[in-house]
Parts: structure tokens; C-alpha cells; sequence
């Protein structure tokens, strides 16, 4: 699977090509795949933890909608920006949208725990169409669309790194 077809007979006595094609591209993409996901296990618990409720998860409360304003901002405003910018304005974005969620929360009394990921729901829809405005205004639905779709496919050595600072984190 990748650009070149090999078999696993290939890595038994492995030309440059193959070595390097493994080790550059297909190796660090199934780490960071593994990586990512693990992130994605561990912002999953800690927003079940802090909402208190088993149905929390990231999306479901709106948190990615924030992430996506934060990264729209970062297209509108700052256009060649390196990504660790967009990076850090999506995360500072879902850190807001998090206290503003759990703001609500605060002042909302409930009677079912169903509640809890609904009202969150409402805020992220709020927050998506804003984005889908704004998208539209400044003509960014394609670059968005795939920074937020999550695709692994340019993966290779010099474009990953960057994840790593995840790690202690998610330890």
C-alpha cells in the first residue's frame, strides 16, 4: 500500500528504494496514525470526565466546531501562516469553546443526563454555522475541508514531528 506496490518478501532483502519508501513514508504514517488516535481516546476521556457524562465526547459537545473556527480564523486572517500557528489558534479555539460550554453547564440545571451532550450540540451548531458563513464569505470551504478532514496521506518525514508535543500530554 503507498506509491509503490511491495510485498512483505520485498523487506526481507529490501532495495534502497523499498527501504526508503518504508521508513520514510509508511512506517511514520502508521505511527502517527496510532499516535493520533490515542489523542483522540484521551480528549475523549477528559471530556467525559470534566461534562461528568458518559455520552461526552469532543465532537459531540462542540468542541471540534470551535477547533474548526480557530483553524477558519487562522485561513482568514494570518493566510501564510506555518501550521503550528493554525495549530495553536484550533487548540486556543477549543480550549475557549470548552469553557464556554462548561459556562452553560454551570448555569443550566438538569433533570437528564441526555441533557448534557445536547445543549453542547446546540452550541456547536451554532459555532458550525458561523464557520459555514464565514467559509462561504472568504471562500475557504476546500482549504478548511481538508484541514479538518483529517487525511494522513502526506505524511512523511518532516510533516509529522509536530505531533509529537502531544505526547507528555497524553502520558
Amino acid at each position: 500500500v503507498g506509491p509503490a506496490a511491495f510485498g512483505p518478501k520485498a523487506l526481507l532483502n529490501p532495495t534502497p528504494d523499498v527501504l526508503d519508501l518504508f521508513l520514510i513514508s509508511l512506517v511514520p504514517r502508521l505511527l502517527i496514525l496510532v499516535l493520533a488516535g490515542s489523542f483522540m481516546a484521551v480528549s475523549g476521556m477528559i471530556v467525559q470526565t470534566i461534562c461528568r457524562n458518559r455520552f461526552g465526547s469532543p465532537s459531540l459537545v462542540g468542541i471540534t466546531s470551535w477547533t474548526k473556527l480557530g483553524i477558519l480564523l487562522s485561513l482568514v486572517f494570518f493566510l501564510n501562516a506555518p501550521s503550528i500557528l493554525r495549530m495553536f489558534l484550533g487548540f486556543a479555539m477549543a480550549l475557549i469553546g470548552t469553557m464556554v460550554f462548561m459556562r452553560v453547564l454551570d448555569r443550566t440545571q438538569f433533570k437528564n443526563a441526555i441533557m448534557v451532550p445536547l445543549v453542547g450540540m446546540m452550541i456547536g451548531s451554532g459555532v458550525d454555522a458561523a464557520c459555514v458563513f464565514f467559509v462561504q464569505r472568504f471562500e475557504r470551504t476546500q482549504t478548511l475541508e481538508a484541514l479538518v478532514s483529517g487525511s494522513f496521506s502526506l505524511v512523511i518525514r518532516g510533516r509529522y514531528e509536530r505531533l509529537y508535543i502531544g505526547i507528555p500530554v497524553m502520558l
